[in-house]
């Protein structure tokens, strides 16, 4: 059944791109070739475990540099960046909300 939902999701995808686009402005070999890049990645990520491991050792670096750069931003921000608040706060979204929109009441 995922396999028919992926199918169909592909299709809509492709037949909405034409009907919006234009018919004569897409290119058939770019959509076909997108479209087997895109089941090769598929193969390459699932099936072999040297490409798995590799991309899980990027999501790792990409989740250091998310830490690295929530604590530049609250060091220079403070509580706006992501930092501990200096007060209790009762409502702390409509806190930020006040801060970065200057809304009152």
């Amino acid at each position: 059944m995922a396999y028919i939902q992926a199918l169909i999701g592909i299709v809509t995808i492709i037949s909405a791109a034409w009907l919006l686009g234009g018919r004569k402005s897409i290119d058939k070999n770019i959509v076909l070739g997108g479209l087997a890049l895109q089941f090769l990645f598929v193969v390459l990520f699932l099936k072999v475990p040297f490409a798995n491991e590799a991309l899980a050792a990027l999501n790792q670096r990409v989740i250091l540099l998310d830490e690295a750069t929530t604590a530049g931003t609250s060091f220079v921000f403070g509580c706006l960046g992501g930092g501990e608040l200096p007060f209790e706060a009762t409502n702390p979204q409509k806190l930020v909300k006040k801060f970065i929109f200057h809304q009152t009441g």
